[in-house]
């Protein structure tokens, strides 16, 4: 005889293949968003750095400037337009070196109008002032008040190479190619 075998009835486990494309769709969308997100948060990284590089160069642009204009001398400064066709140019002299002029000094006095006009002056250094003698841009200035001022002219000369002698007391003398008479 037959013995009653009671089935109860299959049940298969697994993921119908409709579920399954769903479950990858949503894997998709939610990808996708998360990637958008990271991406826009590198990107604002990213930008905010190259901002922050910028802004830390116009500073260090700003200092070196404001350093370079600070040894500049006075009424020298001015904008010009540049040769090349680049833009304006900031133009200035800078000092080399700052001395007080002897007023009386062996008998001679400054070439300062009214006085006379001279091939040389004494000077003494008010800081340490590195001479190189071979060079031939130096230029003695009194008293500038404008751009005009600081170039061999009215309150400017030009002091030719090897002209600034050291006197031995503390005191130099710097010769002109001729006579000159600084403007009042």
């Amino acid at each position: 005889m037959n013995s009653p075998v009671k089935h109860l009835g299959s049940r298969q486990t697994g993921f119908t293949l409709m579920e399954l494309v769903l479950v990858i769709v949503l894997l998709g969308i939610v990808a996708t968003a998360s990637i958008n997100f990271i991406q826009y948060g590198v990107e604002t990284y990213l930008a905010g750095s190259s901002r922050q590089n910028m802004a830390s160069t116009g500073r260090f642009m700003t200092e070196r400037l404001s350093r370079e204009l600070r040894n500049a001398v006075p009424g020298s400064v001015g904008v010009r337009d540049d040769l090349l066709g680049a833009g304006n140019c900031l133009e200035f002299r800078p000092v080399d070196g700052a001395f007080g002029y002897l007023a009386e000094y062996g008998g001679a006095a400054v070439p300062v109008a009214p006085n006379p006009a001279a091939s040389a002056i004494t000077v003494m250094p008010a800081n340490q002032f590195d001479y190189d003698a071979s060079e031939s841009d130096y230029v003695a200035i009194i008293y500038p008040l404008n751009t005009g001022h600081v170039y061999p002219g009215d309150r400017a000369v030009a002091i030719p190479a090897g002209s600034y002698t050291d006197n031995g007391d503390n005191s130099f003398t710097i010769n002109f190619d001729g006579a000159f008479q600084f403007g009042a």
